[in-house]
Protein backbone atom coordinates (compact mmCIF):
# COMPACT_ATOMS: atom_id res chain seq x y z
CA UNK A 1 0.00 0.00 0.00
CA UNK A 2 1.40 3.66 -0.84
CA UNK A 3 1.28 5.94 1.40
CA UNK A 4 0.21 9.59 0.26
CA UNK A 5 2.47 12.11 0.52
CA UNK A 6 0.99 15.55 -0.67
CA UNK A 7 1.36 19.31 0.05
CA UNK A 8 -1.17 21.68 -0.76
CA UNK A 9 -0.28 25.64 -0.94
CA UNK A 10 -2.95 27.68 -0.55
CA UNK A 11 -2.29 31.64 -1.99
CA UNK A 12 -5.30 33.92 -2.04
CA UNK A 13 -4.16 37.27 -3.69
CA UNK A 14 -3.81 40.03 -1.77
CA UNK A 15 -2.65 37.85 1.56
CA UNK A 16 0.43 38.39 3.53
CA UNK A 17 0.20 35.15 4.56
CA UNK A 18 0.44 31.48 2.72
CA UNK A 19 -1.27 28.24 4.20
CA UNK A 20 0.45 25.16 3.44
CA UNK A 21 -1.07 21.98 4.80
CA UNK A 22 1.55 18.81 3.92
CA UNK A 23 1.71 15.30 5.00
CA UNK A 24 4.95 14.96 3.17
CA UNK A 25 7.76 14.37 5.90
CA UNK A 26 10.44 16.14 3.99
CA UNK A 27 8.16 19.31 3.50
CA UNK A 28 7.56 19.33 7.05
CA UNK A 29 10.85 19.03 8.44
CA UNK A 30 12.07 21.39 5.96
CA UNK A 31 9.51 24.31 7.02
CA UNK A 32 10.37 23.49 11.31
CA UNK A 33 14.22 23.82 9.73
CA UNK A 34 13.13 27.24 8.57
CA UNK A 35 11.71 28.06 11.96
CA UNK A 36 7.98 27.61 10.87
CA UNK A 37 5.25 26.86 13.52
CA UNK A 38 2.37 24.19 13.15
CA UNK A 39 -1.06 26.37 12.64
CA UNK A 40 -3.01 23.76 13.77
CA UNK A 41 -2.42 21.26 16.80
CA UNK A 42 -2.59 17.76 15.40
CA UNK A 43 -2.32 18.97 11.71
CA UNK A 44 0.68 19.86 9.55
CA UNK A 45 -0.96 23.12 8.31
CA UNK A 46 1.62 26.11 8.31
CA UNK A 47 1.06 29.90 7.76
CA UNK A 48 4.24 31.61 6.02
CA UNK A 49 4.71 34.58 4.85
CA UNK A 50 3.82 35.69 0.83
CA UNK A 51 7.69 36.87 0.86
CA UNK A 52 9.30 33.28 1.99
CA UNK A 53 7.63 31.92 -1.22
CA UNK A 54 9.92 31.05 -3.93
CA UNK A 55 9.86 29.30 -7.19
CA UNK A 56 13.66 28.66 -8.83
CA UNK A 57 14.43 27.71 -12.12
CA UNK A 58 13.80 29.07 -15.62
CA UNK A 59 11.57 27.07 -17.38
CA UNK A 60 11.65 25.96 -21.55
CA UNK A 61 8.88 24.75 -23.13
CA UNK A 62 9.56 21.18 -22.08
CA UNK A 63 9.36 22.35 -18.89
CA UNK A 64 12.75 21.83 -17.82
CA UNK A 65 15.16 24.55 -16.29
CA UNK A 66 17.18 26.07 -19.06
CA UNK A 67 21.05 25.62 -19.11
CA UNK A 68 24.10 28.11 -20.09
CA UNK A 69 26.67 26.53 -21.31
CA UNK A 70 29.79 27.48 -22.87
CA UNK A 71 30.85 25.97 -25.92
CA UNK A 72 33.69 24.29 -24.07
CA UNK A 73 31.05 22.31 -21.69
CA UNK A 74 28.85 21.89 -24.81
CA UNK A 75 31.27 19.75 -26.77
CA UNK A 76 32.28 17.75 -23.55
CA UNK A 77 28.61 16.74 -23.66
CA UNK A 78 28.59 15.77 -26.92
CA UNK A 79 31.77 13.68 -26.47
CA UNK A 80 30.08 11.89 -24.18
CA UNK A 81 26.94 11.34 -25.84
CA UNK A 82 28.73 9.53 -28.80
CA UNK A 83 30.75 7.81 -26.33
CA UNK A 84 27.31 6.15 -24.90
CA UNK A 85 26.21 5.59 -28.20
CA UNK A 86 29.03 3.86 -29.76
CA UNK A 87 29.27 1.99 -26.63
CA UNK A 88 25.58 1.21 -26.93
CA UNK A 89 26.39 -0.65 -30.31
CA UNK A 90 30.03 -2.27 -28.93
CA UNK A 91 32.25 0.10 -30.79
CA UNK A 92 35.11 2.31 -30.02
CA UNK A 93 34.08 6.34 -30.53
CA UNK A 94 36.50 6.66 -33.05
CA UNK A 95 34.35 3.68 -35.57
CA UNK A 96 30.95 5.24 -34.32
CA UNK A 97 32.52 8.75 -36.03
CA UNK A 98 33.30 6.90 -38.98
CA UNK A 99 29.93 5.55 -40.00
CA UNK A 100 28.82 9.51 -40.62
CA UNK A 101 25.51 9.31 -38.81
CA UNK A 102 23.23 11.96 -39.30
CA UNK A 103 21.89 13.42 -35.83
CA UNK A 104 19.05 10.86 -34.79
CA UNK A 105 19.91 7.76 -37.27
CA UNK A 106 21.07 4.31 -35.42
CA UNK A 107 23.41 2.24 -37.34
CA UNK A 108 22.21 -0.02 -39.42
CA UNK A 109 22.75 -4.45 -38.24
CA UNK A 110 25.14 -4.41 -41.42
CA UNK A 111 27.57 -1.82 -40.51
CA UNK A 112 27.53 -2.88 -36.36
CA UNK A 113 28.68 -6.11 -37.84
CA UNK A 114 31.26 -4.61 -40.03
CA UNK A 115 32.71 -2.42 -37.29
CA UNK A 116 32.91 -5.55 -35.19
CA UNK A 117 35.08 -7.01 -37.78
CA UNK A 118 37.22 -4.05 -38.41
CA UNK A 119 39.38 -4.08 -35.30
CA UNK A 120 40.65 -0.59 -34.51
CA UNK A 121 43.60 -0.51 -32.79
CA UNK A 122 42.70 0.71 -29.02
CA UNK A 123 45.85 3.53 -28.56
CA UNK A 124 46.60 4.60 -25.32
CA UNK A 125 48.52 7.58 -24.43
CA UNK A 126 52.16 6.98 -24.06
CA UNK A 127 53.51 8.03 -20.77
CA UNK A 128 56.90 9.60 -20.52
CA UNK A 129 59.21 7.48 -18.14
CA UNK A 130 60.77 9.12 -15.52
CA UNK A 131 64.59 8.65 -15.71
CA UNK A 132 66.55 7.19 -12.30
CA UNK A 133 68.95 9.22 -11.98
CA UNK A 134 72.89 7.78 -10.51
CA UNK A 135 74.63 9.62 -8.14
Amino acid sequence: MVKTQETTINWVSGDERVSIFTTDRSVVAELEKLGFQVETEGEHEYMVPVSAIRFSGTKTKTGKAKRELTDDQRKAIGVRLQTAKAAKFGMTLEQYRSLKLRPGQKPTDEQIVEMSLTAVPATKPKRARKSKAKA
